[in-house]
Parts: C-alpha cells; structure tokens; sequence
C-alpha cells in the first residue's frame, strides 16, 4: 500500500475563524434593489404619458378661446343685412361673449346675433310690410305664389289667387286680386220662376209663402242662385241652384 506519509502537509493548512466581534457579511441585494428602481421609472413614464394625453385632449377641446377666431356671424335676421364680426380674443367688454361663447341677449331691445323675430319677437321685430317666416326670417309676401301667406299679410281681399275665397257668391278677380261678387245675368224673380217651372213640369207644387232665392254662390266653378225650396206637404225645405241659362241644380235638403 502507498504511504501517505509525505502527501499531506505536517502542518495542516489553518481554516480562519472568524472573530465572534467581526461584522457579520450578508450578501448583496444590489439587483433587488435595480429591480425597484426600474418599476419606479415604468410608473413614471406612464404617468408623464397620460399627463401629455390629457393636455392634448384639453388642448384640442377647450383651448378655442385662446386662439384668435375671427368669426363672421349673419345677422340677416335684424333687418339690416349686415354682418357683425366677433373676435373672441378681443379685450375690453363685448354683451355677446361670455366664457368664450355666444350668449342670447333676449329682451333688450335689440336683434342680436342668434336671436330671430321667431323666438325673439320682442327684439327683432318685422317691418310693417314682412313676416316672421316658418325659417325665422322676416320676408315680404308674395302674390301668386300659390301660397296663403301670414296672418292678414294676404287675404281674399288682397290677393285672392293665393287665398281662395270663402264667401257664397264671390269670385277672384284676376285684376285687383280681390275676391267680388260677381254679376249675374239672371234676376232674383227670375230664378224663382225657373224653380216654379222646375217642379211644375214633375206635377209638384211649391209653397210659395215659405220658399226664397237666398242669394249668389259658385256650383262647380258656376255662379248660380240659391234657393230654398218647401214642397206643399213636406215639412223640410230644399236647396236648389239655378244658373244663368235658368238650369235648376239640386243641392241638398235642409
């Protein structure tokens, strides 16, 4: 067997001790530590990022008034036709801006911008010969347009080709644009006389006491005579038309 003697070293290497009053050495946490730190920086960057998200957003949303606007507003509704211009980064006292926007200035005696003779009549009031249209706009009326316009603006007096007449017995006078009563070539007794011979030739006889030619009216675009008609034995009178040429027309039973 090989001696061993000789292979190891007589004296045995010494092992250090630590001394009991020497620091105790704990490893380092230096990555725990960079590990840290690195998520501080990632919650930053996040929060800067939304920070300049949120500034654009208010930027593009409410920042308008701090940028010069030179707004041409029509105001076409206070009669004058003119435009008013509004800046809304202007100094001084402006009545129609308030925290940068338009405001209604309604009851002051004056058609501001945004206001209509519609919703605003007080301030913006029609001249004598205009309306406040369905659009909120103040115009002039036109005859023969077909169109009945504003209340008293057009009339069967005043222009009967767009109002038709309502009256028994007058016609539109294309001329005057008034509605009239026409003439008619046919004579109250005659239009009594027509009736009488109507019903004489059905072997009826009419009470004359109770039947009168009431008065001039149109029957499919024709004038004729009205006339109230009793029967003797009947106690219901009847309306009857007589035309020109004395052709007896009936109405109904009133």
């Amino acid at each position: 067997m090989p001696s061993l003697i000789g292979q190891y070293s007589d004296s045995p290497e010494e092992i250090p001790i630590s001394s009991p009053d020497a620091p105790i050495q704990v490893p380092s946490q230096e990555p725990a530590k960079d590990i840290k730190e690195s998520k501080n920086i990632t919650k930053y960057v996040y929060v800067v990022i939304g920070v300049v998200v949120l500034a654009i957003v208010y930027f593009v949303f409410f920042s308008g008034g701090q940028q010069e606007i030179d707004t041409t507003i029509n105001t076409g509704l206070n009669n004058t036709g003119s435009n008013v211009k509004a800046n809304s980064s202007s100094e001084g006292n402006n009545p129609l801006l308030e925290n940068n926007s338009f405001v209604e200035l309604n009851g002051n005696g004056k058609c501001d911008p945004l206001e209509n003779c519609f919703d605003n009549p007080g301030d913006c009031k029609c001249k004598s010969d205009e309306y406040c249209s369905g659009s909120k706009e103040c115009i002039k009326p036109t005859c023969g347009n077909k169109i009945c316009e504003a209340d008293g603006m057009e009339s069967p007096e005043n222009c009967c080709t767009d109002c038709t007449c309502v009256v028994a017995g007058q016609i539109c006078n294309n001329v005057t644009k008034a509605c009239e009563t026409a003439a008619m070539n046919l004579t109250k007794e005659q239009a009594l006389d027509a009736i009488k011979s109507y019903f004489s030739s059905q072997n009826q006889e009419i009470d004359l006491n109770l039947t009168e030619a009431r008065d001039i009216s149109t029957y499919n675009d024709t004038m004729v005579w009205r006339v109230k008609v009793r029967l003797i034995g009947e106690d219901f009178s009847r309306l009857f038309g007589v035309t020109e040429s004395k052709e007896v027309v009936d109405f109904h039973t009133i």
